[in-house]
């Protein structure tokens, strides 16, 4: 079980725990979220073993999920998302809401796909506050 303090962690603390080829990909990530979002909030979830992302005025939107040997961009929404290329996999719910994003190199970051994908669940989201 985490302590106290683990639970308040920031995201530099939690990437430290793992190997540099993963603290690059997900710090690659960070920073186009960053960009891509600039107004949410970025949280670290150490019993996750993620990074969330929460907007403003659409709530939560995705998070970066760290693995030994990979990275994975979760869409909260992400089985209602336009994938007509089937890049989002099914994670351990058989994707009924969350997708995932797998990250296993640089090569697999692909700006404007992920852009896309980032608008798309802004979108979804936003529309969902609204009714």
């Amino acid at each position: 079980m985490l302590s106290p303090q683990r639970h308040n962690i920031s995201p530099e603390q939690l990437l430290a725990d793992y190997p540099p080829p993963i603290q690059q990909l997900a710090q690659q990530l960070r920073q186009m979220l960053q960009t891509l979002l600039p107004t949410a909030a970025e949280r670290a979830y150490p019993g996750w073993r993620g990074i969330g992302y929460r907007h403003p005025h659409a709530g939560y939107l995705c998070a970066i999920f760290l693995h030994p040997c990979q990275v994975k961009l979760g869409f909260e929404s992400g089985a209602q998302l336009p994938d007509q290329q089937h890049i989002l996999k099914p994670g351990p719910a058989a994707g009924k809401q969350v997708r995932y994003l797998e990250i296993n190199n640089p090569q697999d970051i692909d700006p404007q796909q992920i852009a896309q994908l980032l608008t798309a669940a802004l979108d979804l989201q936003l529309s969902r506050r609204k009714k």
